[in-house]
């Protein structure tokens, strides 16, 4: 699957944005049923490049630059 979409799991978690190889790769936004989001880019389906992590409730998390799935910066 490539292009763009949503995916939802059977446990409550939602991905809306772009796929490749059915990866998230490119813009897209993973909500969690825990209340975290990730919105910001993916590689390979992991958080690379810029992204803003958040709690529902708890606000901001870390906005900055990931690599590899990973906080980086």
């Amino acid at each position: 699957m490539s292009g763009m979409g949503t995916y939802t799991w059977s446990n409550g978690n939602e991905y809306k944005g772009e796929f490749w190889n059915g990866l998230r790769h490119g813009q897209g936004t993973l909500k969690e049923s825990d209340g975290l989001t990730y919105s910001g880019m993916w590689e390979k389906g992991l958080k690379h490049g810029q992204g803003k992590e958040f709690w529902e409730k708890g606000g901001v998390v870390y906005d900055g630059e990931w690599v590899n799935g990973k906080k980086h910066g």
